[in-house]
């Protein structure tokens, strides 16, 4: 349905562009004819003048310059029309757009965040009709480490667009050591996070660019911790450049699996209070996977990691995991306390490690 939608605007589209493109060779055309046909009219008349000498030559001359003087003037009026109203179309989707509320308000009088515990409190939200999480409670105290699992569609990335503040609950409030987060300021409150989503968005620049991005002053021993810490050193070094190596758009020279860590670097670049990981090492294989999971977790300090994984293994390592199904929160615990019960958790489980077998075979 959406796929003849489409086409039918792409065909919409086509056409318009199509009939613009005709309009303006015609016009084009036209103001040729205009053009020729009023210098040959000036020259077969003004030359016929000229011989029967009611016309001087140089008053010809003169006359025939200021025609070719005014044509141009007269034709831009005609562009600076089409011009325009072009001006106006884009004019109006700007202003619709601007128009448009954002998802997300600056508080009135915006209070500074400090790193604390994480909490959802009895959270729902809806995409339009749709609702995807249905009054969840979480919680990510500070410097632990705590995993997200579940169906496909449970909410896994919903829980972090909330934790970002790139959207704000329908019902429940979502608070940073007790307070709610719609109080912070909104660029002090994210620099708190790095974030390494599904879909890295990598560039077309050098691997070192991409994982800067924006930020300046960073040497290259702290570069080189980085790329120890995500299992990329040795990879880099196989490039010729290194970390100047050109990538092609969307980072097409790298595998699935390092243009996650090369995301999973700059999200850890900043040091940040919160490390969001949404399914960010799927392209890996599992034993890269469970050694870079090991690099984070075992890092010493106060930093609170949040992974959301659909490969169990993964998550085994966390301190706290919780467990979603079309929205709801079904369970939540220990890795081998989820396994003891038997529920939702452990028939993930079960199937990861049949889906392992079937593909060894």
């Amino acid at each position: 349905r959406f796929s003849h939608r489409f086409r039918e605007v792409l065909d919409s589209r086509v056409e318009a562009a199509v009939a613009e493109a005709r309009m303006e060779a015609k016009i084009e055309m036209y103001y040729g004819i205009i053009a020729e046909g009023a210098t040959l009219l000036v020259l077969w008349a003004g030359g016929w003048q000229v011989i029967s000498r009611s016309l001087t030559l140089g008053e010809f001359v003169a006359f025939h310059a200021y025609v070719l003087m005014l044509l141009g003037p007269m034709f831009d009026i005609g562009r600076l029309i089409v011009a325009g109203r072009r001006a106006q179309g884009t004019a109006e989707r700007i202003i619709e757009m601007r128009q448009h509320p954002p998802e997300v308000m600056q508080p009135v009088n915006p209070r500074l965040p400090v790193p604390a515990e994480l909490k959802l409190e009895n959270v729902t939200f809806a995409y339009g009709n749709r609702t995807v999480l249905k009054d969840v409670t979480m919680g990510f105290p500070q410097g632990r480490n705590v995993g997200i699992a579940g169906t496909v569609g449970s909410g896994k990335s919903t829980v972090f667009r909330l934790l970002l503040r790139l959207a704000d609950p329908v019902q429940g409030r979502v608070t940073l050591g007790g307070v709610d987060i719609r109080e912070f300021d909104i660029a002090a409150y994210r620099r708190l996070f790095g974030y390494a989503p599904q879909e890295p968005m990598l560039f077309s620049d050098t691997i070192r660019n991409n994982i800067l991005f924006g930020r300046s002053g960073v040497g290259d021993e702290a570069l080189a911790r980085l790329l120890t810490e995500t299992e990329l050193a040795d990879e880099i070094a196989g490039f010729e450049k290194g970390l100047d190596e050109l990538l092609g758009e969307r980072g097409t020279r790298l595998s699935g699996g390092q243009r996650g860590r090369v995301a999973i670097a700059r999200a850890l670049l900043g040091s940040p209070a919160f490390l969001l990981l949404d399914d960010a090492m799927s392209a890996l294989d599992a034993e890269t996977e469970q050694r870079l999971v090991r690099r984070l977790l075992n890092t010493g300090n106060s930093r609170t990691l949040v992974v959301a994984s659909h490969r169990l293994s993964v998550l085994a390592a966390c301190d706290w995991i919780y467990v979603l199904d079309a929205g709801r929160l079904e369970e939540e615990g220990s890795h081998f306390e989820l396994l003891a019960r038997h529920g939702l958790y452990w028939r993930l489980y079960q199937r990861q490690l049949l889906k392992e077998e079937l593909e060894r075979l």
